[in-house]
């Protein structure tokens, strides 16, 4: 006993002077609590499914634990349980889960996870004290008094065996083919297969009678097949069923072990764990009097995180779990201290370099604590301050080196320090400059040799020999050195000879253009060299110093930098990076990476590493240090398993049931069918890997979808979307801590297509797209026949047309030519009219001629008419006004005819004007029209009526009525009084009747104002025309009153200059010779005349003579008259001759072509020679005048040119607005359309006709004229009186100045200054 005291002391000891050992491996714990999603601390019971779920047990529900996340299951969650103090769970053969509560036993179906529960009885004896699992991996169920079998076809509870009079069952397990049933009192009986007695085991300390309480609460078996049963408060028996032997260990106040156990499993091949009071201890399986306590501070790193245990558990991977009381689920495993981590408690900074002594003790240099000395025998750690004061500044050591009793170190000031370990003394030996010490080595020949940053390698026996600045120096071969240089590459020194050999970068396969910095380098047993570099990755070069392979570049290791190299075992490599640690196996080309998520808990480790004699490995980090036994250093080569867990359809979560597409869990779905809207899907899985499960990585592939695996790294969820119909593979899988692969995990998807796309869908489609396509081949042999037919009356209706239009345009070719005629008739009749005025009954029949020469002229002009709206031309000219005033004003027309008839003319209008917008000129012929035909068929004596009336509503109208007392008209013809030529009777006052096709153009004008013309009789006498027109004002179309500039206006007003003609020469074209001879004679009274036949003709009369207006009828041969407008505006030499054509279209948009090609003037034939001379004298005058204007470049005013009264009006309105903006720069031609309410355009033209000048030229010209009035009248300098007038500079200002006045500005001042 005294010896075990001693023990502990030596325990106690070793473990407060800092170590991380004991005389047997500490288990070394992590935890899950409420913070981590725990439903409760307190947890009672730990099981694991077939799944590798862990499940647990607490005080508030019960909790899943799939490595990353926690699911809980209570009374308050779907599905629901029965109870919330879970102390006992297990699983049955059908993978359903069975849960032992408070209030009962619940099944939760592993299928659909339906929860059926088995309450209590409410006498005690029925409660149920515990579950099991048989043989046949059926639950087993007891109470005191019974046990219980769950039968699945029945699902019920079916009593197997009742208890013996005055025993009471308290455990039960199942092993080597028997039952187990621990009870009170009574030791434990064992039953066979079919629930017969077989045995008693007794513990020997009761073979003398009946202990007072010998309650068994726990039963466990070993590996070996032994029995572990617990007597509470007595001792812990452990029964052998080959031997029948029982051994004990007594339990008491002063046992080692807590008599308070609240369970046991088997540790180990050795060891039982066993859960107290007070902590864990371990039981040595064979000598029961050896145990061990597993130390550590509760709350502690690695240690656990409450003392009282309740709960034990080892699963499949061999990962240890504790429940306790208050600090929930402590759970360890032999991998979590491959990596033993070191933190000296009064250290801080980071550890640079570590090396080992004679000793075997490591010794670290640190930056800020000096040396750090560590005894692996017994974990104590010695500091050693290279300056007394323990300032970290002066205490920081980058390099060391140990060669016997001496430690040689270097720090960050060019200093290298000797420290004698016996004497415990440092000596400074030698002082570079202000710079790091980055390497020390002593080679075999006792030489030392000291990197200094910067400065290059220097050996302090040899002054001679140098070398590049090196960050790892070592002896590869006897007498043989290598420097790894940081930008050169390597250097091989020979000892012997004294040769040295450089290995460049480019040797070593890096370009040129890269920098190298070489970090280490090792060799392994086939002499191959691997280096370690800070940003070309793992270097292997052979013997002869040629690079084989370059491994591990940064995108693969996700680091810049690699800063140590060591040989691990059976050829692999240790690689430290910046943050990271690698395990590399050249041979398999195989990366194994570690980091804070498995094990390491060095986030930053740019050091250089060791590996000792005893082949551990020993890594320098920033907040302490990291010991790996390479010796039993195992990798988790158990291949993780992917389960899948929830299934969400357009983000809904899916459980088993009736609305749901699952009819049970996910895991156990093989095939998914989903519909046609149901293809945004999100799976989600977990592994089976417990140990370091956040390091796990997953990858999954859909076929049909991915092309390549896609890796979700530590993701566990899938998304998809938008999946097509069809069927589809997903396959998942993970590698585990370590990168062990494991199997797949398959789910088959069919997305159902919908309805409509379904296969027998397309057969019902094929059979109507048959039935359509015989029905489409008869519809179109029928349509074919039917085309035919219509193709033939198409033709014979197309000759007709044709026909019709040949006849048509005969008759208009034949109207238009008697347009000339006529107008060699109207001419000469007015002087023969005037010559032979005293000739008696000579007038008469003049006055014959003219009127039916009038009446022939008329009727061209209604057959040209209806020429143009059968052609379907002549857009309208909408116009807004008083509609009343309109008709008052046709009313009036017709009242003089009216009164000479003796007919009665009445008008009735509604009371308020009726604004509307229409084209006035258009309806002014069909109410001329109406009124005419009344006014002709009304006896003397009758009446005419012209009625106004409004409809207003949502389509408001204008309704007028031209009634009158007449004759009437039949009922033949009113069907065909709208047709062309239908009627054209004598009216009953001599008159001869209409052209026939008046009512025909009437209609045609209504119908385009999209109104309606209708007829009808008057009972006895009388016809009545109704006329509904569309009623709307649009304000677009209203005339301007302000100024009225319209086109006649522009010509007329043209002939007020008071300006003498002279003689010029004019140049008449016309292919008729009778009109050409008529006007020669006429014209050349006034003045000289030239003539030509045609437009090619009149081109070279106008090459040879100096002509000064063009007049030329426009259908001529060769060239006609437009054609001849264009050559003559087109030719720099003549386009400023004026041009007057002549012809007999009349209708607009011929005369626009005629304006478009450049005439200055336009005469429809029949014309009077007089107005064609006064139109000739007007523009030779007009451009007579505005050539002295141009000459002068000034208004009106200063030439002197008088005005008729309405273009002096608008002169001087004109005039007025510019000096009021006269200031102001900004005044342009659009405030002008403005301020005088006028377009654009009519006022260029009106300026033009008066000035030839444009809007902006007539401005300037005032503001000159009034500029140069102030430069005569007033005091104000020349500069002031530009910026008065409007020009923005003086320069601007002087330069227009004297182009028109012939001085600057300042000079005319002073000229008038001095008059």
């Amino acid at each position: 006993m005294f010896s075990r005291y001693i023990l502990l002391i030596l325990f106690f000891f070793c473990w407060s002077g800092g170590s991380a050992q004991s005389l047997t491996d500490k288990l070394f714990f992590e935890h899950l609590t409420t913070e981590d999603g725990l439903s409760h601390n307190y947890v009672q019971s730990i099981y694991q499914d077939k799944d590798g779920f862990i499940w647990l047990g607490s005080d508030n529900g019960l909790n899943r634990y799939d490595g990353q996340h926690i699911d809980i299951f209570s009374t308050n969650t779907q599905p629901t349980l029965g109870g919330n103090k879970i102390r006992r769970i297990v699983q049955d053969r059908n993978k359903n889960l069975w849960i032992l509560h408070e209030n009962g036993l619940d099944k939760m179906k592993y299928s659909t996870q339906q929860v059926k529960s088995f309450l209590y009885d409410k006498k005690q004896s029925k409660r149920w004290v515990g579950i099991g699992i048989d043989r046949k991996e059926n639950l087993i169920a007891y109470t005191e008094k019974k046990i219980f079998r769950y039968d699945i076809e029945k699902d019920t509870l079916l009593s197997l065996q009742d208890a013996p009079q005055e025993y009471r069952y308290s455990a039960y397990i199942h092993t080597g083919g028997k039952n187990y049933v621990g009870t009170r009192q009574h030791g434990v009986i064992v039953y066979d297969e079919d629930w017969q007695l077989l045995e008693h085991i007794y513990p020997r300390s009761i073979e003398k009678g009946p202990l007072t309480d010998g309650l068994i609460n726990v039963l466990q078996t070993d590996s070996e097949g032994c029995i572990w049963s617990i007597i509470v408060g007595i001792c812990i028996n452990k029964y052998n069923p080959q031997t029948r032997e029982v051994k004990t260990y007594r339990l008491s106040s002063t046992s080692v072990i807590n008599k308070e156990i609240r369970d046991i499993i088997e540790l180990d091949k050795d060891y039982m764990l066993i859960g107290t009071f007070n902590g864990l201890f371990r039981l040595h399986k064979e000598d029961m009097q050896k145990v061990i306590m597993e130390k550590g501070e509760t709350g502690e790193e690695g240690g656990l995180s409450y003392y009282s245990i309740y709960s034990l558990f080892k699963d499949r991977q061999g990962i240890v779990w504790v429940g306790t009381y208050a600090g929930g689920v402590n759970y360890s495993h032999s991998y979590n201290q491959r990596f033993r981590f070191f933190a000296p408690s009064h250290l801080t900074g980071r550890f640079r370099m570590a090396k080992e002594d004679t000793e075997n003790n490591i010794w670290f240099a640190t930056e800020g604590n000096g040396l750090l000395c560590h005894h692996p025998e017994t974990g104590q750690v010695e500091s050693f301050w290279l300056n007394g004061n323990r300032h970290h500044n002066d205490n920081i050591i980058k390099s060391i080196c140990i060669s016997g009793d001496t430690v040689m170190c270097g720090n960050q000031r060019g200093e290298v320090y000797n420290y004698s370990i016996k004497k415990n003394k440092f000596s400074l030996l030698r002082k570079y400059d202000n710079t790091n010490i980055l390497y020390i080595f002593k080679d075999s020949r006792e030489h030392w040799w000291i990197s200094v940053q910067d400065q290059g390698v220097f050996c302090l026996n040899m002054d001679s020999v140098q070398f590049p600045c090196s960050n790892f120096i070592d002896e590869i071969d006897p007498g043989v050195l290598l420097f790894a240089t940081q930008k050169e590459g390597l250097y091989v020194y020979d000892l012997n000879t004294g040769q040295k050999k450089h290995i460049s970068t480019e040797d070593l396969g890096v370009p040129a253009d890269k920098s190298l910095s070489i970090t280490s380098f090792c060799r392994d047993s086939e002499r191959n060299l691997w280096i370690t570099t800070e940003r070309q990755g793992l270097l292997s070069v052979d013997e002869h110093w040629k690079l084989r392979k370059q491994h591990l570049s940064h995108t693969k290791v996700h680091s810049d930098k690699l800063y140590f190299v060591a040989r691990q075992n059976k050829g692999k490599l240790w690689v430290i990076g910046a943050h990271k640690l690698y395990l590399f196996d050249p041979k398999e080309d195989q990366l194994y990476t570690f980091d804070n998520n498995n094990g390491l808990r060095l986030t930053d480790m740019d050091a250089s590493g060791l590996i000792d004699s005893s082949n551990r490995f020993w890594i320098p980090g920033n907040i302490g240090y990291v010991m790996v036994d390479n010796r039993h250093f195992e990798l988790n080569s158990t291949p993780a398993s992917v389960i899948l867990t929830t299934l969400r359809l357009n983000n809904k979560l899916q459980s088993p049931g009736e609305n749901s597409i699952l009819d049970k869990c996910l895991a156990e779905t093989s095939v998914l069918c989903l519909k046609h809207n149901q293809t945004n899907i999100s799976i989600s899985y977990a592994s089976d890997n417990h140990i370091y499960g956040n390091s796990d990585r997953f990858f999954y592939k859909m076929d049909g979808v991915d092309p390549d695996w896609v890796d979700a790294g530590n993701r566990r969820e899938v998304f998809y979307s938008n999946l097509a119909p069809g069927n589809y593979l997903l396959r998942i899988k993970a590698l585990n801590n370590d990168g062990a692969i494991g199997p797949e995990t398959h789910l088959k998807i069919e997305v159902l297509p919908p309805l409509w796309a379904r296969w027998w869908a397309f057969v019902i489609y094929a059979v109507i797209i048959f039935y359509i396509l015989q029905q489409y081949i008869a519809y179109k042999q029928r349509k074919q026949r039917l085309e035919h037919e219509l193709y033939l009356k198409q033709i014979e209706k197309d000759k007709s047309e044709e026909f019709n239009r040949e006849l048509q345009t005969f008759f208009t070719q034949v109207a238009h030519e008697f347009r000339t005629p006529l107008t060699l008739i109207l001419n000469p009749l007015d002087e023969i009219k005037k010559k032979i005025i005293h000739v008696s009954g000579v007038e008469e029949d003049l006055q014959l001629i003219r009127r039916n020469t009038k009446r022939l002229l008329t009727l061209v002009n209604d057959l040209m008419d209806l020429r143009k709206i059968e052609n379907g031309s002549g857009d309208l000219k909408l116009s807004s006004f008083n509609f009343n005033d309109f008709i008052q004003e046709i009313y009036y027309s017709f009242q003089t005819i009216a009164r000479q008839r003796e007919i009665e003319l009445q008008l009735f209008l509604p009371e308020n004007p009726v604004l509307a917008t229409f084209d006035k000129d258009a309806l002014e012929k069909v109410f001329f029209n109406l009124l005419s035909n009344a006014l002709k068929f009304t006896p003397e004596g009758g009446t005419v009526t012209l009625a106004i009336s409004l409809f207003e509503g949502e389509k408001s109208r204008i309704h007028v009525e031209v009634r009158d007392t007449g004759v009437g008209i039949s009922n033949e013809d009113i069907n065909k009084i709208f047709k062309p030529f239908a009627l054209s009777h004598q009216d009953l006052h001599g008159q001869m009747g209409g052209s026939g096709v008046g009512l025909t153009i009437a209609r045609a004008i209504v119908e385009k104002h999209q109104g309606t013309i209708s007829v009808s009789r008057i009972e006895p006498h009388g016809t009545c025309f109704s006329i509904d027109l569309p009623w709307s004002y649009d304000k677009r179309y209203e005339v301007a009153t302000q100024i009225a500039l319209d086109e006649g206006e522009d010509m007329v007003n043209i002939s007020s200059f008071k300006v003498t003609s002279i003689s010029e020469i004019i140049l008449l074209v016309d292919d008729n010779i009778e009109i050409l001879t008529y006007l020669q004679k006429e014209l050349s009274k006034e003045f000289k005349i030239v003539t030509a036949q045609n437009g090619r003709e009149a081109l070279e009369v106008l090459a040879r003579e100096n002509v000064s207006l063009v007049v030329s009828d426009v259908m001529m041969p060769e060239m006609d008259g437009m054609e001849l407008c264009t050559h003559i505006k087109e030719n720099p030499s003549l386009c400023h001759l004026p041009v007057i054509l002549l012809t007999a279209k009349s209708m607009t948009i011929y005369v626009e072509e005629g304006f478009q090609a450049g005439a200055d003037d336009y005469l429809v034939k029949p014309f009077k020679v007089s107005t064609l001379i006064v139109r000739i004298n007007n523009i030779l005058s007009n451009r007579k005048k505005l050539k002295e204007i141009y000459g002068k470049q000034l208004s009106l005013k200063s030439v002197g040119i008088e005005l008729e009264p309405a273009d002096k009006s608008f002169a001087d309105q004109y005039e007025a607005i510019v000096k009021q903006h006269l200031s102001n720069p900004d005044l342009d031609v659009e405030m002008l359309c403005r301020e005088m309410g006028v377009s654009r355009a009519k006022l260029y033209r009106k300026v033009k006709a008066i000035t030839n000048l444009s809007p902006a030229e007539l401005i300037r010209n005032i503001r000159l004229e009034c500029a140069a009035e102030m430069l005569r009248t007033s005091q104000l300098t020349a500069t002031e009186i530009a910026y008065q007038t409007g020009f923005g500079s003086y320069n601007h200002f002087a330069d227009y100045f004297k182009t028109v006045y012939g001085v600057s500005p300042k000079v005319y001042k002073e000229k008038y200054k001095n008059t």
